[in-house]
């Protein structure tokens, strides 16, 4: 053990050589260094926040452009979901719906049995399931629905876009 005037000597009168003197000998940081510590990880993370909020933001904006222009990017080309065209489809009637004016905007349904239903929901009642190429009056739309109405003059809600129905304007 060592005491006093030998603490500096080790046991064979060589100098005590302390591993650590590097690090405790060292200055302390300046003020500036410690905030600097302290701060920029904080910005660095805001600054990521920031980037990932403009990004969905942006995303939203964007949703919600398409959905007020009735239009999706996943709508399919006119004609059936396959890609076929609909027998006896003139592009402004059907059988199963009579004509339908498509002077102004139309909704084309793009697939066999599509709900026609009182309300814009999957709850609402099934007035009836319509075919493929049905041409349907457009009147509104609402939380990813078409209101339309058929040539019957009946009023109700198809859903809008991907391969069930698609926004035609002329």
């Amino acid at each position: 053990m060592r005491s006093g005037h030998d603490r500096d000597h080790d046991e064979r009168g060589g100098v005590f050589q302390d591993p650590f003197a590097d690090v405790l000998q060292e200055e302390e940081p300046s003020l500036l260094m410690r905030i600097a510590r302290i701060v920029v990880p904080w910005v660095m993370l805001i600054a990521v926040i920031t980037a990932a909020l403009s990004f969905w933001s942006e995303f939203r904006l964007q949703a919600d452009r398409a959905g007020s222009a009735d239009t999706t990017s996943t709508v399919e080309p006119t004609g059936t979901p396959d890609g076929t065209a609909v027998p006896g489809d003139d592009g402004g009637s059907t059988a199963a719906t009579g004509t339908v004016s498509t002077d102004a905007p139309y909704v084309r349904v793009k697939t066999d049995g599509l709900n026609f239903r009182k309300s814009a929901s999957t709850d609402g009642e099934v007035i009836s399931k319509l075919p493929g190429g049905t041409i349907l009056t457009y009147v509104d739309s609402a939380n990813g629905w078409y209101q339309v109405r058929d040539a019957a003059g009946v009023e109700g809600w198809v859903a809008a876009g991907g391969s069930f129905s698609e926004l035609v304007t002329p």
